[in-house]
């Protein structure tokens, strides 16, 4: 299946065309420091509001990906509602049946995902991927019961 048959990809934008200059954005640190968080999960209900305030603003549960160093992570509580910026993606599941954190595991540690993202990336040096691109990678799921194990034991 691919990602963007179970998962909405946002990518933040670019900081210097932004306005306001006091926002507080999701940086790749935040994004360290919420993988190796305590494994505490808070899941957004769904629904996603679409305003012009959250539609690129994070909420302690999203799974974001930094495309530059092709790392996922859970958004902890202590982010919430900082903005992404031009190198972080939002995933914003479509589907009750991925478990987010079986997702970053499957992201984070998978050959075959890690060889489809080398294999689709823009660059010389470092591969890049887009939003588009992200959503092209396919992926194959296990049972949600197995991916809850696999998540519990990978956070």
């Amino acid at each position: 299946m691919k990602f963007k048959a179970i998962a909405e990809i946002t990518v933040g934008q670019n900081i210097t065309r932004e306005k306001e200059t006091n926002q507080k954005y999701y940086t790749n640190d935040d994004l360290i420091a919420d993988l190796h968080a305590i494994p505490i999960i808070f899941i957004w209900n769904g629904i996603e509001d679409k305003t012009p305030d959250t539609v690129h603003g994070v909420r302690a549960g999203d799974v974001v990906y930094n495309v530059v160093t092709s790392t996922a992570a859970i958004v902890s509580p202590q982010n919430q509602g900082k903005r992404l910026n031009q190198n972080i993606a939002k995933m914003t599941l479509t589907t009750g049946q991925i478990d987010p954190r079986y997702l970053c595991y499957a992201i984070n540690e998978s050959k075959d995902i890690q060889k489809q993202m080398a294999a689709i990336g823009q660059g010389t040096v470092k591969r890049i991927l887009t939003s588009a691109m992200l959503g092209e990678i396919t992926i194959t799921f296990p049972d949600l019961a197995t991916q809850e194990m696999i998540g519990d034991a990978y956070f």
